[in-house]
């Protein structure tokens, strides 16, 4: 199959090999080249294999680069250059004194107002002869929508070693605000096109005489390619965390949680549109003023287990939590064995309108999230929950079992009939569960003391070698996943689970975004370090963040 890529690629090679050299710097075995094309200033790495991959770090538009002045202030190379359509100023510098990253930052300022109808990607690869359409590389991963602005990718012909890309999409925000266009989907593309992509507007114009960053990249290069998923998704996170190190990011800002955590258990308790009644007991509902949906045991865990632990820091006994408490014995349903996920006494008020709004269907990862919070709190010596827990633990052993530790999306839970068994096709189920299986194995074992936990724990925990970003799922049960592996790890001493584990953090941080979008309504709200609650979710969703959040601190 042909390789797709426009003239603009096509004539790269050959417009870098007969430009004149205006500036070059050696950095730990690799040469960096500074080249003006004329519509294009390129930096070329010169790997130490004589292999050369070109990045774009300027475009003049329809114009051609003028009275570019390069000054060298001890590595950091600043080139000023002027087109017909205005003033570019552009720095690359090298962060690490050691390292092979290299970050380019460029800033316009237009002559006049006009719209930029077209971008080419910034990343393109050279040869020493022939073409680079004999070349390959092989992606491991690039954005997905408006996540952190990166693609990670090994040179595989030659095999020479990876590329890491990042791009500051929150210096970005200038540009977004004022041409009204998106950070997403601007990092990525198709071999050997790929990088980045600044955001077209064909009907907003850029105006004249405002300063905007069109590029803000961060470039880590390695000799190493990686083969195996484990080691794809370990030096992901190493070359991500050298990058943040020097990223900006926006100052802390501390709030009084202590004074809203006392505010929104009060507003729990008395707002009518958080609470249904069923039979004389209060439920809370999962959505403000929702009544047409039947009552879950996750929403009533979910406050219930934090209400817990703030009484007990706080040395208060709320009466939330006693009501709260005793809705949890009526979600257990005795046909089956185990808690349900809906009100058994409603179940007939499931209106079908979902695949997961029937009677009986259970989405995977939510039986096993709220058994993992009763877990909790029979550890933290709550009788009710205890009982409930160990009443029902043994039917998730029996459907893990059944599944043979790789969950589908829907099932059954009388039946145990698949309802949809993949995500996407080909994509497989809800991988993620294994880990949250693996995490709530580990806490019935520390309340029973059991070995059979332990060891089912382990069987779910071999489903996830291998699998690399593929791990993700969910965002909240990867992140339980990537704990309980790594307290596995630390009681076995198995290095595959402590790998395994670091896949799970790979799939998280693949879906956050790591900039601040400060254009459009964005600009109203802190969102540096948004998390993505599926793979292919366009929104970010609070009480995943939250979970996640704490998931990782219990990591750390």
């Amino acid at each position: 199959m042909d390789k797709k890529f426009t003239s603009w690629t096509a004539m790269a090679q050959s417009d870098i090999e007969t430009a004149e050299l205006i500036a070059s710097t050696l950095q730990s075995g690799f040469n960096f080249e500074l080249f003006n094309t004329g519509d294009s200033l390129w930096i070329v790495a010169v790997w130490p294999d004589k292999t050369r991959t070109a990045f774009r770090i300027a475009f003049a538009l329809n114009g051609h680069f003028e009275n570019v002045v390069v000054t060298d202030r001890k590595g950091l190379l600043q080139i000023r250059a002027n087109t017909r359509l205005g003033k570019y100023n552009t720095e690359v510098s090298f962060p690490e004194k050691k390292g092979h990253l290299v970050r380019y930052t460029t800033t316009f300022e237009a002559d006049f107002s006009f719209c930029i109808p077209f971008w080419p990607r910034d990343i393109v690869p050279l040869t020493k002869t022939g073409s680079f359409e004999n070349t390959s590389a092989k992606i491991h991963t690039s954005q997905i929508g408006t996540r952190s602005g990166l693609i990670y990718f090994s040179l595989t012909r030659p095999k020479t070693g990876s590329v890491f890309y990042f791009q500051n999409l929150s210096a970005l925000s200038d540009y977004c605000e004022a041409t009204q266009t998106s950070i997403g989907e601007t990092v990525g593309g198709e071999w050997p096109e790929i990088g980045f992509q600044l955001p077209v507007s064909q009907e907003n114009p850029l105006p004249a005489g405002k300063k905007v960053v069109l590029t803000d990249a961060f470039v880590l290069l390695s000799e190493t390619v990686p083969v195996s998923e484990p080691e794809i998704t370990q030096s992901f996170m190493e070359n991500l965390a050298n990058v943040y190190i020097h990223l900006p990011k926006p100052d802390t800002e501390y709030h009084d949680w202590l004074s809203l955590s006392q505010k929104a258990m009060d507003d729990l308790q008395h707002n009518k549109g958080c609470w249904t009644q069923v039979g004389g007991i209060p439920y809370l509902n999962a959505y403000l003023c929702d009544y047409k949906t039947p009552p879950e045991i996750m929403v009533q865990l979910s406050v219930l287990l934090p209400l817990k632990e703030f009484s007990d820091w706080k040395k208060i006994k709320p009466e939330l939590y006693n009501e709260l408490k005793c809705t949890l014995p009526e979600f257990y349903d005795d046909r089956i064995k185990s808690i349900v996920r809906w009100l058994p006494a409603l179940s007939e008020e499931l209106d079908n309108s979902e695949e997961q709004k029937k009677e009986m269907v259970m989405d995977s990862w939510y039986l096993h999230h709220p058994l993992m919070n009763l877990a909790r709190l029979a550890l933290a010596g709550d009788k009710i929950s205890k009982k409930l827990l160990l009443k029902s633990v043994d039917f998730a052993v029996k459907v893990a079992r059944h599944f043979k530790y790789e969950w589908p999306v829907f099932y059954k839970m009388d039946t145990l009939e698949v309802i949809r068994k993949e995500t996407e096709p080909g994509r497989g189920g809800e991988r993620d569960v294994a880990g949250s299986y693996v995490h709530l194995m580990l806490l019935v074992w520390k309340l029973t003391n059991n070995p059979l936990y332990f060891r089912e724990a382990e069987k779910a925990a071999r489903k996830l070698e291998g699998l690399g970003f593929d791990i993700f799922y969910q965002a909240n049960n990867t992140a339980f996943a990537a704990t309980a592996l790594l307290e596995l790890f630390k009681l076995t001493g198995k290095q595959n689970y402590l790998e395994s584990s670091f896949s799970c953090l790979a799939g998280l941080f693949k879906n956050m975004r790591l900039a601040e979008c400060n254009y459009g309504n964005t600009k109203h709200y802190p969102n540096f370090f948004t998390v993505f609650p599926l793979n292919e979710a366009p929104y970010s969703a609070a009480y995943e963040e939250v979970e996640v959040y704490a998931a990782l601190y219990d990591y750390v």
